[in-house]
């Protein structure tokens, strides 16, 4: 600290932006030079002056193999000398070791082929395969290599290096001799470039008056002779920097390289790789040590390959550093990655799963799951009772997407949760005296059928004997409710099935409800009481309500069963806003689920019988037992297979794209993940499954409703 409460390095940090102004200010004299300090630690957005011990410490810690050849060049400019000396010898363990976890040649070439790959001026002189960059790299991988074990290899300057390398025996005479020259040549060729042009410019003119100067300056009698001699030169030189690299040139697109991914936005994607590299952000800062950057270095091979074939890349790039930013350890992931088995199945999940990944983004219990591999263990009625709902959602979302699991296993798993947490709350909350005088609690909708997905109300209604005489069990009830609305959650739970709907008491007299079965329940409300499960309390109440139900089936009038039943299926088809965009409900649409519910649904309120055997079902099962009961319900096995298809499709569609709405784009775009995950080969063919589907269902219901 100065005496006027300055820090030293704010006074330098002045003075520098003084000297940048000065130096590339443009006067009518011109300019001095453009002055650069992008190399600093951190990059551009990085303090400008740093104490030695910040900057040892960066090097130390996440110093990479590119700023490695980098401060091969460095060399001292001004201001105190011995500091200096005392950072170049503290430096030079880091930019020569005597062994490397990761070969330096093999970052060399990386570095190269990225530089190659963005470049889009083919005759730029210091770029170009063969061109300066590539006598410079030859010359600094060769040093690098040896430096740690030879000192008189240290040098700055890269005539002198070749010199030196060839005296060592590491570079032969005529490689000497081509590196030398080329790289004389190169020069000046571009200080030439650069004294014409009064520009910072590397690129040879195609054609033209400034190529045939650029010629006659340098010699050449013209300008055919100029670009054969340069091209002799690149050719030269790339021969010499692939027998360094162990490489070879081709045409064919390098391993690691990003050209033949189909990115939407492709400087998105190259910032997404950039911060998964290094964890840069916004601010240019680079976040990862070295160990991390190594890490992702084993896996970055594998990622790119599987981009590749991906079918939306930019959405697994985005969520894997979503996942990567929220955690406080990248480099444990990136060392979990080094599985192949396990990065492939998180990378499946990015791709095919936005739900999981919304799951566990930023929760860190559930990142651990996955870390720990016990997202993908076998669920069963033990493990089921010890986990979170959030945990069991997350691990059949896991399940689903890596084929461990299917539809139908989500759908039972979550029924058997569902069932013992509200019965588990229901024993824990309701008080003694509502227990003795009895209650119960039963499942409607997909939670009582067992239809469950990913989306799926958790419908319940309370029933209880001798409401009277419990004044305040509406308190308890709702008590119960809002406990369930907590644990339960992201599923929505409510009551909105029971009596007079959201306008009534949710808890309801075990009489009352059964009076106003058998004399207002409407047609509606019937065919939700084909779904009806019990899940808690006194049984003997919820067979009193059953009965009930079976005695008011027997009184309904087939004719007003069938007109009230097709004037409902009328009123859900759904409301089509924009006639543009093609798009399917896969509930309301006809064709869709509720067309094979109400034609199955309608079949049991109309032959009573068959109640009793289908109350609580599945669909598919019901058809299968019908089908097994009498011959003539064969014609519904098809119908059975429609539904399977379509609830796949329903929770495939929900995993992938974290939806809530049944309500699907028919474009390429959302089909083709789909079809992927469902084992069709492309969005053409899933689309005239899906065609097929909505055309058996909505004959079989009109057929069947006519006849």
């Amino acid at each position: 600290m100065l005496p006027n409460k300055r820090l030293y390095s704010e006074i330098l940090t002045e003075a520098i932006f003084l000297f940048i102004e000065s130096a590339s200010s443009i006067s009518s004299a011109g300019y001095i030079y453009r002055v650069d300090f992008r190399l600093r630690p951190d990059g551009r957005n990085s303090p400008l002056c740093r104490s030695l011990p910040e900057y040892l410490n960066y090097y130390e810690s996440r110093g990479e193999d590119w700023e490695r050849q980098m401060l091969i060049k460095m060399n001292f400019c001004a201001g105190s000398k011995s500091l200096f000396s005392s950072f170049e010898s503290y430096i030079k363990s880091f930019v020569y070791p005597v062994t490397f976890a990761t070969p330096p040649v093999e970052q060399i070439k990386k570095l190269k082929d990225n530089i190659e790959k963005n470049l889009n001026d083919e005759e730029n002189i210091k770029l170009i395969p063969g061109g300066i960059r590539n006598v410079e790299f030859s010359v600094q991988a060769l040093q690098l290599l040896n430096g740690g074990r030879n000192n008189s290899l240290r040098t700055p300057n890269t005539l002198e290096a070749i010199e030196r390398l060839t005296f060592a025996g590491l570079l032969s005479e005529r490689e000497s001799i081509v590196l030398k020259d080329s790289y004389i040549f190169y020069r000046r060729v571009e200080h030439f470039l650069q004294l014409m042009n009064d520009s910072q410019t590397h690129t040879i003119p195609a054609e033209g008056e400034t190529l045939e100067k650029l010629g006659t300056f340098l010699g050449f009698k013209n300008s055919h002779e100029f670009k054969r001699n340069v091209f002799e030169h690149r050719k030269s030189v790339q021969k010499i920097y692939d027998s360094i690299m162990g490489t070879k040139s081709s045409s064919v697109k390098k391993l690691g390289t990003t050209d033949d991914i189909n990115f939407k936005n492709k400087t998105k994607a190259s910032a997404n790789l950039q911060f998964l590299r290094e964890g840069k952000g916004l601010l240019g800062q680079k976040q990862f040590d070295k160990s991390c950057t190594e890490n992702f270095t084993r896996i970055e091979p594998s990622l790119i390959e599987y981009l590749r074939t991906s079918t939306n890349p930019d959405q697994v790039l985005q969520n894997f550093v979503r996942v990567t930013r929220n955690s406080s350890l990248p480099s444990v992931w990136y060392k979990e990655f080094q599985d192949n088995k396990m990065f492939e199945s998180f990378l499946k999940l990015a791709e095919f799963s936005q739900l999981s990944i919304d799951l566990f983004a930023e929760d860190h219990e559930l990142r651990e799951y996955f870390l720990t591999k016990k997202a993908f263990e076998k669920l069963n009625s033990k493990s089921i009772e010890r986990i979170k709902t959030k945990e069991i959602l997350f691990i059949s979302a896991v399940q689903f997407t890596l084929h461990l699991i299917d539809a139908k296993k989500i759908s039972k798993t979550l029924k058997i949760y569902f069932f013992n947490s509200i019965s588990r709350l229901a024993e824990k909350t309701l008080p003694a005296m509502v227990k003795k005088s009895g209650y119960m609690i039963a499942a409607m909708g997909s939670l009582g059928s067992g239809e469950l997905t990913f989306k799926s109300d958790i419908d319940l209604i309370f029933v209880v004997n001798n409401i009277n005489s419990l004044p305040d069990i509406q308190k308890y009830f709702q008590s119960l409710l809002q406990k369930l609305k907590v644990e339960l959650r992201p599923f929505e739970v409510d009551c909105r099935l029971r009596p007079e709907g959201k306008s009534s008491n949710i808890t309801w007299d075990a009489e009352s409800y059964k009076d106003y079965i058998s004399s207002r329940a409407r047609t509606w409300e019937l065919q939700a009481f084909t779904k009806l499960s019990f899940i808690a309390g006194d049984k003997r109440i919820f067979n009193k309500l059953n009965n009930s139900i079976k005695h008011r089936i027997v009184k309904t009038d087939p004719k007003k069963l069938h007109n009230d039943i097709l004037e409902m299926r009328a009123k859900l088809y759904p409301l089509i806003s924009n006639a543009s965009i093609k798009s399917f409900n896969l509930k309301k649409s006809r064709g869709g689920l509720i067309d094979i519910e109400f034609l199955v649904q309608y079949l049991i309120l109309k032959e009573k019988r068959l109640f009793s055997d289908s109350r609580g079902k599945r669909i598919d099962e019901i058809i299968s037992r019908l089908a097994r009961r009498d011959k003539k319900f064969d014609c519904f096995l098809e119908l059975k297979g429609n539904f399977i298809f379509l609830k796949d499709f329903q929770i495939t569609n929900q995993n992938i794209f974290n939806s809530t709405s049944s309500s699907i784009p028919l474009t390429n775009e959302r089909l083709l993940p789909i079809s992927r995950e469902m084992g069709f080969k492309s969005a053409d063919q899933i689309q005239d499954k899906l065609s097929g589907v909505i055309k058996s269902n909505h004959t079989a219901l009109t057929k069947y409703f006519e006849g």
